[in-house]
């Protein structure tokens, strides 16, 4: 079956007008990484258990004790699900507080050659991404109150992977650009956090332990090259540690001078004033002046996004791997 581009409208339950995403997919994408889409576009922490609810089955985690005997997320694809237009889907996320996405499918396409690496992608959203381990309930109040205000009665920080964010929540700030190029990234890193759930699978699983085998030659001068690539990502990750702080300072700069711009135009001083909150409230979330996950997986999606944003430019990626610029390259390219 040819592969094929599955749009999906998500929802956040409760609030369904105020915080949703339409994103692209694959029709090859698992069941388990459309899980790990879902939470990297909605900000999770991707800490907590989830499954999806489907005519009446539940797909799971491998060894969610709460879900015993289900079907396994990574035992399906959406192609085995054979969707119909405008069926639903709905994740669950922590069981204890309860996070729901509705999940609907609006539109497919077959894919075009050559676009896979492009997918999943974010085409629009609203409302920025929600808060770990507050219900729904909770969190239209804080949204009842930047409605009335422009800001929570008190600041509420969130974090990820343990990191406190720089700036309180508010469901004004987000960027679609920022998400996409952060996405692939963050879908990677809540990957290798979930890992352990099909590691202690495995080893439950297996009865007898796995016989060292001989490496012929061949095999061994295959070793020899992926340490070569591991070199050359090594080389990468710490090239991006120099470099990000750097680029991020030149681009804070930049947004300096157009505030100064703006400042000394000859519009009231109302008038300038609050255009320069508006525009400061919607730059500081931006990646030229914050990314609040920096990782090894990220790296790739982070450079993206501040390629995206303009915030650099390919020369200034000069003495990384021809690897990482191909695949940036190849990624950027691929987008509509």
């Amino acid at each position: 079956m040819a592969t094929e581009v599955l749009s999906f409208h998500i929802e956040y339950v409760g609030l369904e007008d105020r915080i949703w995403r339409d994103i692209e997919v694959s029709s090859k994408m698992g069941l388990d990484k459309l899980g790990y889409t879902v939470l990297a576009s909605f900000d999770t922490k991707a800490y907590h258990l989830f499954d999806f609810k489907l005519r009446g089955e539940i797909y799971s985690l491998p060894n969610d004790e709460f879900r015993a005997g289900k079907p396994d997320v990574a035992d399906y694809t959406l192609e085995d699900l054979d969707l119909a237009i405008g069926e639903r889907l709905l994740l669950e996320y922590d069981y204890g507080t309860t996070q729901e996405f509705l999940l609907t499918l609006t539109a497919r396409r077959q894919m075009g050659r050559g676009q896979g690496t492009h997918f999943p992608w974010v085409t629009a959203m609203e409302g920025r991404g929600i808060i770990d381990d507050m219900d729904v309930e909770e969190l239209k109040k804080l949204v009842e109150q930047i409605d009335r205000n422009g800001r929570t009665d008190e600041p509420v920080y969130y974090s990820n992977n343990g990191t406190p964010s720089k700036a309180p929540w508010n469901i004004r700030h987000f960027d679609l650009k920022a998400q996409n190029g952060l996405l692939k990234g963050d879908i990677e890193e809540i990957r290798e956090g979930y890992a352990p759930f099909w590691e202690e699978m495995s080893t439950r699983d297996r009865k007898t332990p796995a016989k060292k085998k001989e490496v012929p030659s061949g095999k061994q001068d295959a070793g020899k090259r992926q340490k070569g690539k591991s070199s050359d990502a090594e080389r990468d990750w710490k090239l991006f540690r120099e470099r990000l702080p750097r680029w991020q300072e030149r681009y804070m700069e930049e947004l300096i001078q157009s505030y100064l711009v703006l400042l000394q135009r000859t519009e009231p001083a109302s008038e300038r004033f609050w255009e320069l909150a508006d525009r400061v409230e919607v730059d500081m979330f931006r990646p030229g002046v914050m990314v609040e996950r920096v990782s090894r997986s990220s790296m790739a999606g982070i450079i993206a996004a501040l390629l995206m944003d303009k915030a650099i430019s390919v020369d200034d990626l000069e003495g990384f791997s021809d690897k990482l610029i191909r695949n940036l390259t190849e990624s950027l390219s691929g987008r509509r």
